[in-house]
């Protein structure tokens, strides 16, 4: 996030220790006003998720936060929350943000009144997140809204895409290991790490497993992937699921090019097709050949 935002200033940045938490980001103007905003992972599920998904997942953050209202006040965090409304709000033509809701609430707390804001987005599988608390009266609304029109307008995206979106449908493999669910994941975590993957969103529990990979756009020089691409830079996000059933674990890999581009790569075909198929093979060969070894 930029350091400056207006008549605002960049003034704490916390990473938290969970990856699908993200990172908050404080700023503060000359009056005192303390917002902050929040970046984190849209939580996985077995592919891409589209403008639709994206509008439902931020309508689900709010969902999700007012459940957690009774609990909040059961351990004492707040006297009382009342939600005064709720209403869409839309970025700006062009951006990589989808529309979401924006939350006025009213909460008691040790016997003071606050008024406390709630903003959602998505996009890229990114959240985007506004909150403020502060006594009524305090800071206008016009000063808030100044902040979130300057959140949203200068939050940069996790990628850029000159040529526009890609437009491919993206490469699905299935298969079916012999493998515990609970012996599954950890090898996964190593091959996508040893294929040069970051990993941006991870969720694991007993039967099933969620990995996404952060946005990928260059590959060593030697390899496939850059033959494959050349000078074109279709990116690619890989989507990676497993589910115990029985006494075997069912794998899927979805590749997922992220941009479009102006022509062949090196092959003469779409790089961005070549990219998803290469990548989604090469970690289903791998897993697959991982596996067979544990088990022998």
């Amino acid at each position: 996030m930029p350091r400056v935002l207006g008549e605002f200033q960049l003034v704490d940045t916390s990473t938290f220790e969970s990856p699908n938490s993200g990172i908050m980001y404080r700023y503060r103007d000359s009056a005192g006003f303390r917002p902050d905003v929040f970046r984190y992972p849209v939580s996985v599920g077995t592919g891409p998720c589209n403008a639709c998904c994206l509008r439902s997942a931020a309508a689900g953050e709010l969902a999700t936060y007012r459940r957690t209202i009774p609990e909040q006040v059961r351990r004492g965090y707040v006297d009382s929350v009342e939600l005064v409304n709720d209403e869409p709000i839309v970025p700006g033509r062009g951006s990589w943000l989808t529309p979401g809701r924006h939350a006025r609430f009213r909460l008691f707390r040790e016997g003071k009144e606050y008024e406390s804001h709630f903003v959602i987005l998505a996009g890229q599988e990114q959240f985007l997140k506004v909150r403020a608390t502060f006594l009524p009266g305090s800071v206008t609304s016009a000063r808030l809204q100044e902040f979130i029109a300057q959140v949203l307008a200068s939050a940069p995206p996790q990628y850029r895409c000159p040529a526009g979106p890609s437009t491919t449908e993206g490469i699905v493999m299935y298969t079916a290991l012999p493998a515990a669910n609970n012996d599954l994941p950890p090898r996964i975590d190593s091959l996508l790490a040893e294929e040069g993957y970051a990993v941006d969103y991870r969720s694991v529990d007993a039967t099933d497993g969620r990995w996404r990979t952060a946005p990928r756009f260059s590959w060593p020089s030697d390899s496939p992937g850059a033959t494959l691409t050349g000078e074109s830079k279709p990116g690619l996000m890989l989507y990676v699921a497993s589910q115990v059933r029985g006494d075997s674990v069912y794998f899927q890999v979805d590749g997922q090019s992220l941009c479009a581009t102006d022509g062949g790569g090196k092959t003469g075909t779409d790089p961005g097709s070549s990219l998803e198929i290469l990548a989604v093979m090469e970690l289903t060969s791998a897993t697959t050949l991982d596996t067979a070894k544990a088990v022998r």
